[in-house]
């Protein structure tokens, strides 16, 4: 290309990087403002923190499109990310809190339930289930009368809890392929949750019933490979609502006034609550259970405690304020409280302590990583192991103790 045309050339360049600059540095500048605006920025002095909060915020939080916090249902992990249930779709978001897809039902009263890469969707007014993945629906399918409730194991197997004509709730066991395996009627009592085994050989059942006015519940642990259970326990003045797997022959199974783990046909141990109440409950298949309590009905003093697979307790704490939500992973327990969120590893130890708007509903923890649901949108937080500090003598009194050593 001749030398002239480039020089001729230069300056329209120079001129329109500058035009360019210049309306980006506008627009920037644009951002900046609102952004202080939002923040309640009103001089220079606290710009610069308006500034790092607007795009802190905006990394720290995703808002799948059309979301809207009124209509979700429950919340769960899937995989290392989350699956979001609407009144109208599942939304399936991925660890970098990116949308990786979303598939619309037209049930009435959805619930769902998830293990590995498969979940298990069910209409709690219909006969209507179906089991699906990220990647697709696996398959539709219908029970034989209307669904209670239904849960889905490692092998694909499934469990769904309906009315009967004969009984007042039927179990009914299929395999992976749709095949029924197993059925179980239910006379008298209402089957209130289920839980499956690894290899989907033993099912436990949780039931609710009422005798001469009194409540009463009922632990049903089955083999499938024979008619009869292998064991019944029964808890009087007692509403169980969970039941969970925890690894070989161990189920745990939760109610309004006591935590039950039990292995075969023998009961372990029983973890009573009173005089506390029940405030939050959050199990983890083959892991922890963890519980919240307040301490004589005061929803202000609570007491968090975390029990391994076998029911042994691992730690206590206590958490003197109101415990909005509750959730826990294998590593950690979190707490969503009026302004904030608070989490604590294994060992007892708070390790996060994350300021929220006033609005935080619910929390979901997957691994190391915090869901919280807001009117904004769903935040995503990391939780890093190591401890935090409340305040500065206690910061000091670890330096001192660390020098010593």
């Amino acid at each position: 290309m001749p030398k002239t045309n480039q020089r001729t050339s230069g300056r329209p360049f120079k001129v329109n990087t500058l035009i360019k600059t210049l309306m980006i540095s506008g627009l920037l500048l644009i951002v900046v403002f609102v952004a202080a605006k939002s923040f309640g920025a009103d001089t220079f002095t606290v710009l610069g923190d308006a500034i790092s909060s607007f795009f802190g915020s905006a990394r720290d939080w995703d808002q799948p499109y059309g979301l809207n916090y009124e209509d979700v249902i429950d919340m769960k992990p899937y995989g290392s990310g989350l699956a979001v249930l609407t009144n109208t779709e599942v939304i399936y978001i991925d660890s970098s809190s990116n949308v990786k897809d979303r598939r619309s039902h037209n049930y009435k009263a959805p619930a769902m339930k998830i293990e590995g890469a498969r979940l298990l969707l069910f209409d709690r007014q219909s006969e209507d289930y179906r089991i699906e993945k990220d990647s697709g629906i696996v398959f539709d399918s219908s029970a034989e009368s209307t669904i209670i409730t239904a849960e889905i194991g490692k092998r694909g197997r499934c469990a769904i809890a309906h009315r009967g004509d004969y009984a007042t709730s039927v179990l009914s066991v299929y395999n992976s392929v749709n095949e029924l395996i197993f059925k179980w009627s239910c006379e008298k009592e209402h089957i209130v949750d289920i839980a499956l085994s690894d290899n989907g050989k033993r099912v436990a059942v949780a039931v609710l019933g009422a005798k001469d006015g009194e409540i009463y519940s009922k632990l049903f642990v089955f083999d499938i490979r024979y008619k009869d259970p292998i064991a019944v326990f029964e808890f009087d003045g007692v509403s169980l609502f969970s039941v969970e797997y925890k690894g070989g022959k161990r189920f745990a199974a939760a109610g309004d006034s006591l935590l039950c783990f039990v292995n075969g046909d023998k009961k372990e141990d029983v973890k009573t609550y009173s005089p506390y109440e029940l405030c939050g409950y959050s199990p983890i298949k083959k892991g922890i259970s963890a519980l919240c309590l307040s301490k004589y009905g005061n929803t202000s003093d609570n007491e968090i405690t975390v029990f391994d697979k076998k029911g042994r307790a691992i730690y206590d704490t206590t958490v003197k304020e109101k415990v909005r939500h509750f959730s826990a992973s294998e590593h950690y327990v979190s707490v969503l409280l009026p302004d904030r969120a608070e989490s604590f590893n294994k060992k007892g130890e708070k390790v996060a302590n994350i300021i929220t708007d006033s609005d935080g509903i619910k929390i979901v923890q997957n691994g190391s990583s915090l869901y919280i649901l807001t009117r904004e949108g769903i935040l995503k937080h990391h939780v890093p192991s190591g401890k935090v500090y409340n305040d500065v003598e206690d910061s000091i009194n670890s330096v001192e103790s660390e020098d010593n050593a």
